[in-house]
């Protein structure tokens, strides 16, 4: 929690200069957000207790496995599975909008955990097609 806060703080500070026009905004958007009080506990009760961010890049982040071996199955990291990530902060400033967000460099996967939804394999919800029906086509 207090290297993300850090990490955050240093956006803000980076952000005055380079997005922020000389002041960091009093209601800056924020990414970290707290479960209890910014969630639907009724609909979501898994944040309770918890913190929440969604963080994204544009490139595939590596994954890796607690021996640091790279994971090549993408069902393996799932939402609730216990992991790390790498992550960096950077202030924006985008349609009036301005604030901190993270970008995702890299996760390693701890541990299996309870899914928070439905997940299938790719596998298991199709057959395999031996000859296409021209209605398909």
């Amino acid at each position: 929690m207090n290297k993300i806060k850090a990490a955050q703080q240093a956006a803000l500070e980076q952000g005055k200069s380079t997005k922020f026009n000389g002041s960091i905004p009093k209601n800056w958007k924020n990414t970290f957000r707290d479960g209890d009080e910014e969630a639907d506990l009724e609909k979501n009760p898994e944040y309770k207790g918890h913190y929440f961010m969604t963080i994204s890049n544009k490139t595939k982040p590596g994954v890796v496995d607690q021996q640091v071996n790279p994971v090549m199955d993408s069902t393996e990291v799932y939402s609730g599975c216990y992991a790390r990530v790498s992550m960096n902060a950077f202030p924006f400033s985008a349609s009036g909008n301005k604030g901190v967000s993270f970008g995702l460099n890299h996760v390693q996967k701890l541990a299996d955990g309870e899914p928070f939804g439905s997940f299938s394999k790719a596998e298991d919800d199709f057959d395999s097609v031996e000859e296409l029906e021209e209605s398909l086509i």
